[in-house]
């Protein structure tokens, strides 16, 4: 893995990744295809899809080691894991309009995020619940911000903490991240704690979560057994 973290936020006992820099260098796998946000267009590929998705499952067996436990698990964690990637824009502050976020305040749904954020384009912020204030994430060149989902704070038994978030674009112009949101395989159980026995799936976990959003069908929440 490229780099080292830069900021850290610490559970007792343990790392707690809640927000993680991660800086690499040229010759990084992870930071070669991330060096320019203006060409991220250009870049939204396969290549790239994988190498974060490989950073993900990193993180995963980071998180696993964190808490104690063999990474063997995530070859069955990980067999067809259910990894997405979006590209999002967001409009310049003249576009919208008063008290308009580009995201509002929110957790992530489940498993680790790798956020590539437009470099000198900050926007991210995150809730400090001690501080009760929100907190300015910078936007650096070849920096991925790690979190942690909602998912992972549920099946660590709260040892690592999904933290609340939201992007106020602070920028003159537009402003571009990418996100990958690594999961696990729909059928895995929890590999954050062995003595689980609720067997949720990851599957099950998200229907639950978004299935009063958006329409499912049937036969996929048969599936994960949520019909």
């Amino acid at each position: 893995m490229a780099g080292s973290p830069r900021k850290r936020v610490s559970g007792p006992s343990l790392v707690c990744l809640t927000v993680l820099f991660f800086s690499g260098n040229s010759k990084s796998l992870y930071a070669s295809r991330a060096t320019s946000m203006a060409n991220l267009g250009d870049k939204y590929d396969r290549e790239y899809y994988q190498q974060t998705s490989s950073l993900g499952r990193t993180i995963w067996e980071i998180l696993l080691q964190g808490l104690g436990y063999s990474t063997d698990v995530m070859d069955a964690f990980a067999r067809r894991p259910l990894v997405q990637m979006k590209l999002i824009r967001y409009p310049a502050p003249k576009s919208t309009l008063p008290g308009q976020y580009g995201v509002g305040a929110h957790n992530d749904f489940g498993g680790v995020t790798v956020l590539l954020q437009q470099p000198g384009k900050e926007g991210l912020e995150v809730w400090l619940e001690d501080e009760q204030a929100w907190l300015s994430v910078p936007a650096r060149e070849d920096t991925y911000v790690i979190n942690c989902g909602d998912m992972i704070m549920k099946w660590s038994r709260g040892r690592y903490k999904s933290v609340k978030h939201r992007v106020i674009n602070k920028s003159d112009a537009e402003r571009l991240s990418c996100a990958t949101f690594w999961h696990g395989d729909v059928f895995a159980t929890n590999p954050l704690d062995p003595n689980d026995e609720s067997k949720e799936t990851v599957g099950q976990l998200l229907v639950r979560r978004f299935r009063n959003q958006m329409s499912l069908p049937k036969a996929g929440l048969a599936q994960v057994g949520e019909a």
